[in-house]
């Protein structure tokens, strides 16, 4: 059979097999109840024969004390052959018990057979939920493994304006912390004018007084409005880092729900799917000055002879680098492996995405297993 008719068959098999053993489960609960039923009908004509051997045994006692208390030869024999009676009365309840108890025994023995054809139906309905939710979970993983993918090529492109980002906030930081030392030195300048103009003995000092004041207020407005400003630059690159922080974060997530998937499918995790969470937030680098050349001294080196020459091996020539697979490569080269319809199957690859994709987690599967 080719992997797509494995595939397909796989997909619409499970659930019917699920659903064939659900009816087979619930005729045998029909079955066991029924069955218990029977018994307890039975144990309940047991029970009533047990009671009716009890009066029985009663009278059989009643009459060993009355021959016991009489000498008479007479009493003795007549109470001899009511004892006969009696005794015969009881055989015929203990038969009809024991008639009883074998229909008990039989109905448990059926019981017993019943019983593990429960369980292997219940054995066979584990399996099925497991190989569902096997499936369940391999989807559940081709279509994390996808998303995966398109944040790790997100963040790679998100590296360059991290570091943009980080260059500029660090940046504006540097001046907000001028801004606020100025801010503090025009403080300084306020209180001294403010002293002065509450110490002026003249109008004409008091004036002038005032006329620096409105000067430093004016100067302190305006470098209030730059550190605003700044303030609010910073906080939008911290928004904007965040945003970016959040993605690394679905991406780390995502490993981690993988590697959850592939130890309840007891596979071995993929490396970057347990790898450490990445950096979210990364400082500029700050270049350093190049340092000043050394001047390179040219060893000449001593000729070899002609002949020493000859005797050493030439270098070997490179190898050509392994071209890197692509997931089509991947997919047909498992194909050709371990379908036995290679033909079919690499056209259905083609035609179905979804079967592709597949194709792709088992190939890739398949690989990790190996190494």
């Amino acid at each position: 059979m080719s992997l797509y008719k494995d595939y397909q068959s796989q997909k619409v098999k499970a659930p019917i097999d699920l659903e064939n053993i659900m009816e087979e489960k619930s005729a045998i609960l029909a079955e066991k109840e029924s069955l218990a039923k029977q018994k307890e009908v039975i144990e309940q004509v047991v029970n009533s024969i047990k009671e009716e051997e009890s009066i029985i045994e009663k009278q059989e006692r009643d009459l060993e004390i009355r021959e016991s208390s009489t000498k008479d030869i007479e009493e003795q024999k007549k109470i001899s052959q009511e004892r006969r009676i009696v005794e015969d009365n009881r055989r015929d309840i203990e038969e009809r018990r024991w008639a009883e108890e074998e229909k008990i025994k039989a109905i448990e023995s059926q019981e017993v057979e019943i019983e593990i054809k429960h369980q292997r139906i219940l054995n066979k309905e584990e399996e099925i939920l497991g190989e569902i939710k096997h499936g369940e979970l391999r989807e559940e993983k081709r279509v994390l493994s996808e998303k995966l993918d398109e944040i790790t090529i997100l963040n790679k492109k998100f590296e360059d304006k991290r570091q943009e980002l980080a260059q500029k906030r660090v940046g504006l930081e540097e001046e907000l912390k001028k801004v606020e030392e100025e801010l503090v030195k025009i403080a300084k300048d306020e209180k001294s004018v403010q002293e002065r103009e509450a110490n002026s003995k003249t109008v004409d000092e008091q004036r002038k007084a005032e006329t620096e004041r409105r000067d430093i207020e004016d100067s302190r407005r305006d470098v209030e409005e730059d550190k605003w400003s700044l303030v609010e630059e910073v906080r939008r690159i911290l928004e904007e880092e965040k945003d970016i922080d959040k993605i690394v974060s679905r991406g780390d997530n995502i490993k981690k729900r993988i590697a959850e998937i592939d130890t309840l499918l007891g596979e071995k995790p993929k490396e970057d799917a347990i790898s450490k969470p990445e950096t979210r937030r990364e400082e500029p680098v700050i270049e350093k000055k190049p340092e000043p050349k050394k001047e390179v001294i040219i060893e000449k080196k001593e000729e070899k002879p002609k002949e020493q020459l000859a005797t050493e091996k030439k270098p070997e020539p490179k190898k050509e680098e392994t071209k890197e697979l692509t997931d089509m490569d991947i997919v047909t080269k498992y194909i050709q492996s371990n379908s036995s319809s290679p033909e079919v199957d690499l056209v259905k690859i083609k035609e179905n995405q979804e079967f592709f994709k597949f194709m792709l987690q088992l190939a890739k599967d398949s690989q990790e297993n190996i190494n």
